[in-house]
């Protein structure tokens, strides 16, 4: 390991229960499981809108990361 580089790890369901060695995936971890799909649904649509923007979840994952980080 190189001392001056920060290593980081990211779960998908967080470090402790039954899932936390389970793969988060976009679509069933972040986009549905999460209910961001949900929020970003208009009423109008009349059904849950099918996942989004491709790695929106790990964006946003990302990002948490680097801000706890700093």
């Amino acid at each position: 390991a190189n001392p001056n580089i920060i290593y980081a790890r990211g779960s998908a369901y967080g470090d402790k229960g039954l899932e936390r060695d389970t793969g988060g995936f976009d679509g069933t971890a972040f986009w549905t499981r999460s209910g961001v799909g949900h929020a970003l649904t208009p009423e109008e649509l009349g059904g849950a809108l099918p996942q989004g923007i491709p790695a929106f979840g790990d964006s946003i994952g990302g990002m948490n990361i680097a801000g706890g980080i700093s």
